[in-house]
């Protein structure tokens, strides 16, 4: 099933008027989510515009990976998230596999962090801090970053 984008316009504009989203929230999401279809007819364009084409790993991959360095890359992502949620909604997808490239594609690595930590950890020393104020500032950071991590997805 090839997905037009007139058919396209017209469901996602329903679905997300039925969700009573502002006008403009609507018509930035539909410019958003034409932007990621535009660049997935341009990768592949010898492929139909199915939902499985569409909605797979490699290609929410590459569009992430594309649009990631644009000042709009947030609202871009929760644009597409939404998309996906009216994919899940239509039946067109079983599940948001947006979830899946999101979480390969937004954890920062692991030696990254600690560097931060030994550095702000450093930084609290110079400063004079108490053993148990370092500790418990680097322990409340971590336990925010655990957070984040588990709770992100579901804020898109």
């Amino acid at each position: 099933m090839e997905i037009t984008a007139p058919s396209f316009h017209d469901s996602f504009k329903s679905w997300l008027q039925v969700r009573s989203y502002q006008p403009t929230t609507i018509r930035n999401y539909l410019a958003d989510t034409t932007k990621f279809l535009t660049f997935t007819r341009t990768q592949n364009p010898s492929f139909p515009l199915s939902p499985i084409h569409i909605f797979s790993e490699p290609n929410l991959s590459a569009y992430l990976a594309e649009v990631t360095p644009d000042p709009n890359s947030k609202r871009y992502l929760a644009s597409l998230n939404k998309f996906c949620q009216f994919a899940l909604d239509q039946h067109l997808i079983s599940q948001n596999p947006l979830k899946a490239v999101k979480t390969g594609f937004q954890k920062p690595p692991q030696t990254q962090v600690a560097e931060i930590l030994n550095l702000y950890q450093t930084h609290l020393q110079n400063h004079h801090k108490t053993p148990s104020t370092v500790k418990n500032y680097l322990n409340d950071i971590e336990n925010y970053i655990n957070f984040l991590e588990t709770n992100s997805l579901e804020a898109h």
